[in-house]
């Protein structure tokens, strides 16, 4: 078994103009990679309703909230895609309203080798508060050789810039349209970890593990005539923990 970890240079994109594409590059040995996003529309219920690399989409999201789903808290989200194209590929996102963002509008793409691609996440969340409120996200199960990767934003127009807690920021306080964000991972911990934000102003966060790549394939068993095989027993029809 062998931890996720990090690879290349995290892809940053202003969205907030709406509907679009730009391009990113895909680092030659990634398996991986894990989208974060947050938006408010004045309360307008919106979401991002597609994202794609490479026209493959990442959707259904691993977690997402609406922006104004409760008053005046943002939209916010994390997503996965496995064993996607490398190199130079074209990203190409969808607002469930169109238009430009009132506020935010940033997507992140983080990129990680050795993630199990049969059986990637472990848990997901995401939370988010108005005013200074908390909103944390706590990742259950979490074991020593999952990467967790989390996101935090506040409303930023010069006043209090966000701090992750739980993971280890290698995005600090990047500014899209008054939001301002970190990014950060970690790995060797477990039970339930917590990522939060310290220093909230109108505050959203996104948090995911992965698990770890499994010699052999598949996750926990290997596949026989279409059938699961694990421990030596042939469970038909069944797939689950």
């Amino acid at each position: 078994m062998t931890t996720p970890t990090r690879t290349g240079t995290a892809a940053q994109i202003d969205a907030s103009a709406g509907n679009g594409s730009t391009s990113a590059t895909v680092p030659a040995d990634c398996n991986a990679v894990v989208a974060f996003w947050s938006h408010w529309d004045n309360n307008g219920g919106s979401t991002l309703s597609g994202l794609t690399l490479n026209g493959v989409s990442f959707f259904p999201a691993d977690s997402q909230l609406a922006e104004g789903a409760t008053t005046n808290e943002n939209g916010v989200g994390v997503a996965t895609l496995m064993n996607p194209a490398t190199g130079t590929q074209t990203v190409a996102w969808t607002w469930s309203a169109g238009g430009a963002r009132e506020e935010g509008g940033e997507l992140v793409l983080v990129f990680y080798k050795d993630a199990n691609t049969s059986d990637p996440v472990r848990a997901a969340g995401t939370n988010a508060a108005a005013t200074t409120g908390e909103a944390a996200v706590g990742l259950a199960s979490t074991e020593t050789t999952d990467a967790v990767v989390g996101f935090v934003e506040n409303f930023y127009d010069g006043g209090t810039q966000p701090t992750i807690t739980g993971v280890t920021a290698f995005i600090n306080n990047t500014v899209v349209n008054l939001n301002s964000y970190d990014v950060g991972d970690t790995t060797g911990v477990s039970g339930t970890v917590t990522i939060s934000n310290s220093s909230r102003d109108y505050t959203s966060t996104a948090a995911i593990s992965l698990k770890e790549s499994v010699a052999g394939g598949d996750p926990e068993g290997s596949l026989l005539g279409g059938k699961l095989l694990r421990g030596g027993l042939l469970l038909h029809g069944v797939l689950g923990r």
